[in-house]
């Protein structure tokens, strides 16, 4: 009679039995959390609490991230920001131009997060949501949106402060590190669909996974960018090393 092993689900295998990894990335969190929020009431900011949502919004696994995703979300909210000031001091005594000016900007800013990728694109959503969290409002007290404006960039910058300053001191883990690896492993991917290819074998697995790999490798590339020279270096590697893949595939 065969014997059956209980396993537990995912969630309360993480919940129950963190990784150590894991158990870093909570605690640098929360410690960039604590001090963020710590400083908002030291600096009287007017919602401190975004200050605490923020860097657990751009909170993740390496540091490259929390860079990329952090100074996409400080350009969206400050120009998102700067056109809620301009709607309002425009418009703010015609409501129909400025809603159909609203409804313009967000036109504008659904298309550019379709059409980029990655951080670039969640900049684009940042700076449509954050016009209409300032702007909407100040519509009823047209005098109070650049204090609105203000704050608000406030707040996100020191969310995005603390939790930068953290993931690069706080047991850093740098996207360059591990981008070797993943570039090595979707290069031999690559060689191995090549090779099914000329052998005539069944090539369609080994396609898939040289793609999944690839698509890996391009997602992280972006991130390096961030962590200094070194980084910058390995994505421009990485970006001829994705350009040569895909015509090795396509060959």
């Amino acid at each position: 009679m065969k014997s059956s092993t209980f396993q537990l689900p995912d969630f309360w295998q993480a919940t129950l039995t963190p990784s150590r990894s894991d158990l870093l990335f909570a605690l640098r969190n929360m410690i960039a959390g604590g001090v963020a929020l710590y400083l908002a009431f030291c600096f009287d900011l007017q919602q401190p609490q975004w200050a605490l949502t923020t860097v657990f919004i751009v909170g993740q696994s390496t540091s490259g991230m929390v860079l990329a995703k952090g100074a996409y979300r400080l350009v969206g909210t400050f120009v998102g920001a700067m056109v809620s000031i301009a709607m309002i001091g425009v418009f703010g005594q015609a409501p129909l131009l400025f809603l159909l000016c609203m409804a313009l900007w967000l036109a504008f800013c659904t298309t550019g997060a379709s059409l980029l990728r990655n951080h670039a694109s969640y900049g684009f959503v940042l700076a449509g949501y954050t016009t209409a969290i300032i702007a909407l409002p100040a519509t009823a007290a047209p005098l109070g949106v650049f204090d609105e404006a203000v704050a608000r960039c406030q707040e996100i910058s020191l969310g995005i402060l603390c939790a930068s300053i953290a993931s690069t001191i706080l047991w850093p883990r740098r996207v360059e590190q591990v981008l070797a690896v993943q570039a090595r492993a979707a290069w031999q991917a690559g060689v191995r669909a090549a090779a099914s290819e000329l052998l005539g074998t069944d090539q369609r697995k080994g396609l898939l996974e040289a793609l999944s790999r690839l698509v890996a490798v391009d997602s992280q590339r972006d991130h390096a960018w961030f962590e200094g020279p070194k980084g910058r270096r390995r994505s421009q590697a990485l970006r001829v090393l994705s350009r040569d893949l895909l015509s090795l595939l396509r060959a």
